[in-house]
């Protein structure tokens, strides 16, 4: 589930910034030729760029994701064991707790 957002907000992220790189192509005072020869000289620093942002941001996600994980084992590890403490007091058998006709 957050493989597919971090996926969605990535995809978007490049959108945006190749759509501002577009624009400021277009508007550019310079030349056809010029705006081609900056792009082919500037793809693969911004291919790299790109590349590490992304990992970078999977990264940041992936640690925010397991904190999250973290923190709802120990929150499960100190509730589950309250819950039978808690019940230990009813005085139930375990033929109490199954269903009528086992």
């Amino acid at each position: 589930m957050a493989t597919n957002n971090t996926l969605k907000l990535i995809a978007f992220t490049a959108g945006a910034f190749l759509g501002g790189v577009i624009t400021g192509l277009l508007i550019s005072p310079k030349s056809g030729p010029e705006n081609r020869k900056w792009i082919s000289d500037n793809t693969d620093e911004l291919s790299g760029w790109a590349d590490r942002k992304g990992r970078e941001f999977k990264t940041k996600t992936d640690d925010k994701v397991s904190h999250l994980k973290e923190n709802v084992k120990k929150s499960v590890k100190k509730t589950v064991p309250d819950l039978y403490e808690a019940t230990e007091d009813l005085g139930l058998k375990d033929e109490d707790l199954a269903p009528n006709g086992n």
